[in-house]
């Protein structure tokens, strides 16, 4: 470091780590924008589902999943619950990511549980493989032993496709779009957000490469960058 200090001068290294800086959070700040823009490329086939019918109001099975212990232990980070309190969604993340969906019999005392298991890389979901299936057999393992213990009874179990798990998948492969193949979800506020970022990024071009204002224009970037991080993670704590 003193070898670095001698040969160089304070202003050089104050760029390289400028550089480094904006370097990553630059790119770090694209790949959401793309990520957002374009969504995760996932195929249905690369999900591992399960489903079972258990012996109990959706209320009741609701009440157990609430408790902080099994909330924790299958690491739900979001939970959304229907208009009508008929269906209950639950976004977990333990090894793997997974999607557990509740959904009532009405008039039947009894609910159908549905998960979907997914591998998810940074722009893509992983095919399915042994070591995912191995990760789900341990989550519904876990996740029946809940309901055992409370004296639910479990029935018609099993890991093939139902009709259930075929349009929990869909909702999941939904909510991993970008903006452009569901441009004509925008809300009017979305649409404002997005004009509003294309003028900032205008501004901090003039700024910097017409009006050579450079403290202006990195000062709005970094503004930009935060507000668009902050933008992304709370739409994702409610995405797969």
């Amino acid at each position: 470091m003193a070898f670095v200090a001698i040969r160089y001068t304070s202003d050089f290294i104050v760029a390289i780590v400028l550089f480094g800086f904006f370097g990553y959070f630059g790119g770090a700040f694209l790949n959401s924008i793309a990520f957002s823009v374009l969504g995760i490329a996932v195929n249905p086939d690369d999900f591992v589902s399960y489903s079972f019918t258990a012996q109990a109001d959706l209320q009741g099975i609701q009440s157990i999943l609430d408790t902080d212990k099994y909330r924790d232990n299958i690491g739900v980070i979001h939970s959304d619950e229907d208009e009508k309190k008929s269906e209950l969604t639950l976004q977990c993340r333990m090894v793997y990511r997974f999607v557990l969906r509740v959904t009532a019999n009405y008039p039947v005392m009894s609910s159908t549980v549905t998960v979907v298991f997914y591998d998810r890389a940074d722009w893509y979901v992983r095919p399915k493989n042994d070591s995912l299936r191995e990760g789900a057999e341990s989550i519904v393992s876990y996740l029946t032993s809940i309901f055992q213990r409370s004296q639910i009874g479990i029935i018609d179990a099993g890991w093939k496709e139902t009709p259930g798990t075929q349009l929990l998948i869909r909702h999941v492969m939904d909510k991993m779009e970008g903006v452009i193949p569901r441009y004509k979800e925008v809300s009017l506020v979305g649409w404002l957000k997005i004009i509003a970022f294309l003028a900032a990024v205008t501004f901090i071009g003039v700024s910097a490469f017409i009006l050579h204002d450079l403290p202006t224009s990195v000062g709005s970037f970094i503004v930009l960058l935060l507000y668009v991080v902050f933008e992304l993670r709370s739409g994702r704590e409610g995405r797969g």
